[in-house]
């Protein structure tokens, strides 16, 4: 009967939390109606209010409930689907789906295909097609208020004249300044509404002394110097780089404004999931890449303290969503602003074919925006190589970057290809390769630092 095997399903709930709800929501007495056909499930749960409405198609599979939880798939609709497997002879089978059931199962089926079939001649007129959302004209205005460019402004002043002392003294100088001064200069740019500068500064002051710390603050410091001339003659830029220079500076895009906007819906592949920890936040980057687009998407999370993260992406599964880009120019950060269903293991990511072509990218991105930070790194036909005690990542063609793997990671790399090429993505941020996926005979690997 079932079209997914059960460790399959169980494998899909986000976390063991709900998949131990989900067994407790698979018992026909919380159920006041349980129907299907030979591929699709729909019932009723019950509530003290309204009854939550779900259904699953067993093909793929797909999951649609009408309850307010922010896990996907929720518990409700895996109890359903976990129900075909432990009580069979609770369903009534041969059944029409309900209409808005069936209206799922035919979008499902569209975007599967990729083709909308015109229907047959009808006397029954086409029920109306909704207007598509139309893209925002984006101004500064949307991202920050005239009063936080004013102290934003006052800062880059400040910015500068540091700057300027800082080289006067030259990198050794910058490199013996003591943390107190470090410190005073970040805690300025936070107060001048320049947070992610003034954060970089605290990281930078860790460092000190660190291998290639001069080539790290000299990178940083070209592009604050930047950042404050940006600042400064803002009026005379256009409105990409004025939203480039906010958004790198720390002003942050309301995602309820996000939300109104068009999006890209498409099969999105989780690739990987990262997460980095400064004092009681927690940072989460979600990559994603468009079976039909072929566009990647990072999505940035963040949860304080001890809270979990509103909603769970498992790595090596893919969803049907729709995806909503940040303006500005090469802005890959997105919000997923609705999302159907979980889907089967993800197919390999289109790469550059060799190392070449993908900094000739990478250089081009720059050009355009020099703001752009860490980007989607895929290539086809690597395999990693150890040179001088640091691992690379090579093309057929012998060109190789350096990698930044830790442990046992390089050496994993190495046992997935076993000797042949494969393909590979992860982060490049100008410096190195993160890996975070790999792909073997279209097997997917999820890579991290062991």
């Amino acid at each position: 009967m079932a079209l997914i095997t059960l460790e399959k399903l169980q494998s899909l709930a986000p976390d063991p939390v709900s998949q131990e709800r989900a067994k407790q929501c698979a018992a026909p007495f919380r159920w006041q109606l349980l129907e299907g056909t030979e591929r699709v499930l729909w019932g009723e749960y019950k509530t003290p209010a309204n009854p939550f409405y779900t259904a699953v198609d067993l093909d793929g599979p797909g999951f649609k409930c009408s309850c307010p939880s922010r896990k996907f798939p929720c518990k409700h609709a895996l109890g359903l689907a976990l129900m075909i497997f432990i009580r069979p002879d609770a369903f009534r089978f041969g059944h029409t789906m309900p209409d808005d059931v069936e209206k799922w199962i035919q979008g499902r089926d569209k975007r599967k295909s990729g083709i909308l079939k015109t229907s047959e001649p009808s006397e029954v007129l086409p029920e109306p097609i909704p207007e598509p959302k139309k893209a925002r004209e984006w101004t500064w205005d949307l991202l920050v208020s005239a009063s936080r460019l004013d102290e934003m402004k006052q800062g880059a002043l400040e910015l500068e004249t540091w700057l300027k002392d800082l080289l006067g003294r030259g990198l050794a100088g910058a490199e013996s300044l003591n943390r107190d001064n470090w410190e005073f200069i970040s805690k300025r740019m936070v107060d001048a509404k320049l947070g992610s500068i003034g954060r970089k500064m605290r990281i930078l002051a860790s460092q000190t002394g660190s291998d290639n710390w001069h080539e790290k603050v000299l990178k940083d410091i070209s592009l604050w110097h930047l950042t404050a001339g940006g600042l400064l003659n803002f009026e005379k830029l256009d409105i990409s780089t004025q939203l480039d220079i906010l958004q790198f500076a720390g002003a942050n895009v309301k995602k309820d404004l996000l939300a109104e906007e068009p999006g890209i819906t498409d099969n999105w592949q989780i690739l990987g999931v990262t997460q980095t920890m400064e004092e009681n936040l927690t940072a989460r980057k979600t990559w994603l890449y468009g079976f039909k687009s072929e566009q990647y998407a990072m999505v940035l999370d963040f949860a304080f303290g001890s809270q979990p993260f509103e909603v769970v992406y498992k790595a090596g599964s893919s969803m049907e969503a729709t995806v909503v880009f940040y303006p500005g120019t090469n802005n890959f950060r997105a919000i997923v602003s609705g999302r159907e269903s979980v889907l089967e293991d993800i197919l390999p990511v289109k790469g550059f074919d060799s190392m070449e072509a993908f900094q000739k990218h990478y250089a081009s991105l720059i050009s355009n925006n020099p703001w752009t930070g860490i980007i989607p790194f895929g290539i086809s036909e690597a395999f990693p190589v150890e040179i001088d005690k640091q691992w690379h990542l090579s093309d057929k063609n012998g060109q190789s970057l350096p990698m930044r793997v830790e442990g046992l990671a390089g050496w994993k790399l190495l046992s997935i290809g076993a000797g042949q090429p494969f393909t590979i993505f992860g982060e490049w941020d100008g410096e190195q390769i993160l890996p975070l996926a790999a792909w073997q005979d279209e097997v997917y690997f999820e890579l991290k630092s062991e």
